[in-house]
């Protein structure tokens, strides 16, 4: 892949796909089981039920 070997090109990448998935991480790692619930609610209704 020929638009891969761009430094900023990658860097960019890796940094939306970590972004993309720190909220529910950080949900998923605390000790708030309130906010767990409500994020297990919100990702059920948007029909996501690996991570709800």
């Amino acid at each position: 892949m020929r638009f891969l070997k761009s430094p900023l090109i990658s860097l960019l990448l890796i940094v939306i796909i970590s972004a993309s998935c720190s909220d529910y991480q950080k949900v998923l790692k605390s000790n708030d089981y309130t906010r767990k619930y409500e994020l297990a609610k919100e990702l059920y209704v948007k029909k996501d039920y690996q991570k709800a």
